[in-house]
């Protein structure tokens, strides 16, 4: 097994570690781990070589542009979003037509999803909320650095958190109308949405998204009204006070079961076309205010 992580920052570690300490640790996995400095291999060295997985890790301008490189790669494993110029992502289609490619949608794998799996098809009314703070991502005003705030590297809070349009549409299916709408109402960022609120309706129920960098106090929840007047809350903190701005109680766990699922699956969920599909509806129905 020969596996690339392109990307070294947070998320590529997180991968490193999951595969190399649970996923494959007692098998010979051979891992090249690329990203800028003395101490990793770069793109360029490695690309050429045949790997069985690549993980596609660098900020999500790059995505597309990396994972073409990988020529002889058998399956790709892309960070959401699956880039943030979808006119590149569709003339990529025929690259990616023959290659295994899952575009990460971690928290769909979360135990917490169980509950929301049965209990949101039987809902009348949802609301789906995440809210973190975007200046405590990094010690000592390092979130000033981050992707996140530039919209030319892919950022915003709606593609940031795009797990939470995710998994209701991956659950129900796409809605029959859609108010999606983007705003910047503080510093924090440069040029990008810090606040996102979305309605799917449907014909049976309504699902209100709301997703936030503003908040100190982070939560992320799924709040149910059931068709027979019953509530159901799913709250992926499962109440603790976790560390930084994780807002997930299973993160690990959560992580693992991904992988597995996409290394079983010859066609995984959230595949190029599919991801294309969500970034496409995003693209049709999202209103900058700002």
């Amino acid at each position: 097994m020969k596996i690339c992580i392109a990307g070294y920052g947070s998320i590529g570690r997180r991968h490193h570690r999951i595969l190399s300490q649970d996923i494959f640790k007692d098998k010979q996995v051979e891992f090249a781990l690329c990203d800028i400095g003395a101490e990793y291999l770069s793109v360029d060295e490695v690309c050429s070589e045949s790997f069985d997985i690549v993980a596609i890790c660098t900020p999500s301008a790059d995505h597309i542009k990396t994972a073409k490189k990988f020529v002889n790669a058998k399956s790709f494993f892309i960070e959401k979003p699956l880039d943030s110029d979808t006119d590149l992502i569709r003339s990529s289609l025929e690259f990616f037509k023959n290659k295994k490619t899952m575009v990460a949608c971690n928290l769909f794998f979360s135990k917490h999803m169980e509950k929301i799996k049965k209990d949101l098809p039987r809902a009348r009314l949802a609301t789906i909320k995440y809210h973190s703070y975007l200046p405590m991502w990094r010690e000592d005003n390092g979130y000033l650095n981050l992707y996140s705030r530039y919209k030319a590297q892919g950022g915003g809070i709606l593609l940031d958190a795009i797990h939470e349009l995710h998994y209701p549409i991956q659950i129900l299916g796409y809605p029959e109308k859609v108010i999606m709408n983007q705003y910047r109402i503080t510093d924090f960022t440069k040029d990008t949405d810090d606040v996102a609120k979305i309605s799917l309706i449907y014909s049976d129920k309504i699902v209100d998204i709301e997703l936030s960098y503003l908040c100190k106090n982070k939560h992320r929840y799924c709040d149910m009204i059931l068709q027979d007047g019953n509530r159901s809350f799913v709250d992926f903190t499962d109440g603790l006070d976790l560390e930084k701005m994780n807002t997930i109680s299973d993160l690990d766990e959560m992580y693992t079961n991904q992988w597995r699922y996409f290394i079983k699956e010859d066609k995984p969920i959230n595949s190029y076309k599919e991801n294309l599909k969500m970034l496409e509806f995003i693209e049709q129905n999202a209103i900058e205010n700002f």
